[in-house]
């Protein structure tokens, strides 16, 4: 994947230096030279044209559970094709819709923001645990000590008035 958006990077500099972006290169010709996906090239191509190059720079867009079901909504209620969505959406990947379609219907026709990164090992989960339990159990016998404080004083008082 790295190697491909490298390519397509690229391709896209030489050709924009060189030629404006409507290159003397058919897009079916760069995917080939570039060894990238063609249906992916000519989504980016599409995308560009669209939403201009600037659409490239932008960087990790952290989407709304409302912006996802609404997208998948259309693709799947309306029918409206999934490609068409996410240029209009300005995904960056055509594969993103694709990916919140599969989520959605392994978790129940849900929408549900995954979690990122790699999922605690066991051992430091039961850790996590412990230390929250014992933190707990701390609390508690602070809690207990100063009632049992009180209730001796409380006693003691009321044996010095009789």
């Amino acid at each position: 994947m790295a190697k491909t958006v490298a390519n397509v990077n690229n391709f896209r500099s030489d050709n924009e230096r060189s030629y404006g972006f409507s290159a003397a290169l058919s897009a079916n010709q760069a995917a080939k030279e570039y060894g990238a996906n063609r249906a992916n090239l000519f989504y980016l191509i599409t995308l560009i044209e669209r939403h201009g190059i600037e659409i490239l720079d932008t960087g990790y867009t952290n989407y709304s559970v409302e912006f996802k079901e609404k997208a998948i909504r259309r693709v799947l209620f309306n029918h409206e094709a999934a490609d068409q969505v996410s240029l209009e959406l300005g995904l960056s990947s055509r594969g993103m819709i694709y990916n919140w379609i599969r989520k959605y219907k392994e978790d129940g026709h849900n929408v549900i923001n995954h979690k990122k990164g790699r999922p605690a090992h066991e051992g430091q989960r039961q850790i996590k645990d412990l230390k929250q339990k014992n933190l707990r159990l701390t609390v508690e016998n602070e809690f207990v000590k100063k009632l049992n404080a009180l209730v001796s004083q409380r006693t003691r008082d009321q044996q010095h008035k009789k």
